[in-house]
């Protein structure tokens, strides 16, 4: 491609490569072998660029974009017990201090 204002040829590489020092473009999955985590698989879509594939496990599995986060069954369920619980804690609350503020409204 020529640059507008130079005038001179540059390499424009198609999404998910990339061109070092002037060098023919290559694969973002070759050049950075750490691209990505917790032995990610990485693959080039055409159009759209590097994506990582992440490991997947029985109740475990990575996410991210370059699958940098650990989740598991466990929490996931952990985690939506203890919002359930908060839920319910918070709303108890709140029909508690309607209904004594009701009580006293009308005593």
């Amino acid at each position: 491609m020529v640059n507008q204002w130079s005038g001179e040829a540059e390499c424009v590489c198609d999404a998910g490569y990339l061109s070092i020092d002037g060098l023919p473009c290559q694969s973002i999955c070759d050049v950075q072998h750490n691209f990505c985590f917790n032995d990610g698989k990485c693959d080039i879509i055409p159009g759209k660029g590097a994506i990582c594939r992440c490991r997947v496990g029985e109740n475990w599995w990575y996410r991210g974009e370059h699958c940098e986060e650990y989740v598991s069954e466990p929490l996931v369920v952990g985690i939506a017990i203890a919002s359930v619980a908060g839920f319910l804690l918070v709303a108890g609350g709140i029909i508690f201090f309607l209904a004594r503020t009701l009580r006293e409204q009308y005593d």
